[in-house]
């Protein structure tokens, strides 16, 4: 990033762009949600191919987002 260059939505694609804290929030959360969403789907898929009703499966779901949780923390 060059000396004195401020904070632009024009630089979300630069490689070290700095993006206004406002705007970085929603692409933070995007993110948080993208990789929660491809630890659920696959999930979702093997359940569904393995015939599991849907309580087990929830149950199945359920028990890794807990285990998600602790790992973080």
């Amino acid at each position: 990033m060059a000396a004195g260059q401020k904070a632009s939505v024009d630089n979300i694609y630069a490689l070290d762009g700095k993006v206004p804290v406002l705007n970085a929030i929603p692409f933070g959360l995007q993110h948080i949600l993208a990789m929660f969403v491809a630890n659920i789907a696959p999930i979702l898929i093997v359940a569904g191919a393995c015939g599991m009703d849907a309580k087990n499966t929830a149950m199945i779901v359920l028990s890794i987002i807990v285990w998600i949780r602790q790992s973080v923390g």
